[in-house]
């Protein structure tokens, strides 16, 4: 004997969760296009950022384009003195080839560094 069906109450009944779905508030959409039509044309640190940028760095370089030229112009030079000086010792002796090649690397990564920072700090700042 079910004696909760004699007392009266009665079989639970299951509930279904109706999924609402969400109103959209047609002015506030309304507000928010006209919101993006107006920013459009602004533009944040994001987009311009304080600090130089590459572009802004070589924007600066035709303020000294003869002395720059120069510079690039020697280390090219360097670079295929070092080239041919390896080649003639690389015909008497190829350990110290490689030794020439080794430090002509090391020798190169530090220009390339050089350069860089002479674009950023000096060259980047007389604009």
């Amino acid at each position: 004997m079910d004696y909760k069906s004699l007392m009266g109450f009665n079989k639970k009944k299951k509930t279904v969760k109706k999924e609402s779905k969400s109103k959209v508030n047609k002015v506030i959409e309304g507000v928010k296009e006209q919101i993006n039509e107006t920013f459009m044309g602004i533009q944040t640190m994001k987009d311009n950022p304080p600090f130089k940028t590459p572009q802004q760095i070589n924007e600066t370089l035709p303020s000294f384009p003869k002395e720059w030229k120069s510079v690039e112009k020697s280390i090219m030079m360097m670079e295929k003195s070092v080239k041919m000086l390896e080649k003639a010792v690389s015909k008497v002796d190829k350990s110290h080839s490689r030794t020439i090649s080794v430090l002509w690397k090391d020798t190169s990564n530090r220009i390339k560094k050089f350069k860089e920072l002479l674009e950023k700090e000096v060259l980047g700042k007389l604009q």
